[in-house]
């Protein structure tokens, strides 16, 4: 999640999961709205999507950081419900943030 060159972390970005995946990835049959489901890429590497879920008790913006076992830390900032599209993103973002924080990766 560092820059080539050592200076810190890259820039997370946002792109439609559609656009990441290959057509059939099983992400893709599991929202129910494929332009509001968003993955937030730090590098190559994905660290966490938001989307309306396909399945479930809600239809609700539904964030998530995909971080597990050792690099999920034991800390409460794995996911949860939003009001609106951009504020899952909004959350999931500073959750991301605060995990680079926690992995000594960012200030």
């Amino acid at each position: 999640m560092r820059q080539a060159d050592g200076k810190g972390p890259v820039e997370p970005r946002w792109v439609l999961t559609k656009d990441e995946l290959p057509p059939g990835h099983g992400m893709l049959k599991t929202t129910c709205d494929p332009e509001s489901d968003w993955l937030l890429m730090s590098g190559g590497f994905v660290a966490g999507r938001e989307h309306r879920p396909a399945g479930g008790p809600k239809h609700d913006p539904h964030w998530g950081l995909l971080t597990s076992g050792p690099m999920a830390g034991g800390v409460v900032w794995s996911g949860g419900w939003a009001e609106s599209i951009d504020a899952a993103k909004e959350h999931l973002l500073a959750a991301w943030q605060a995990w680079l924080r926690w992995a000594e990766l960012a200030a």
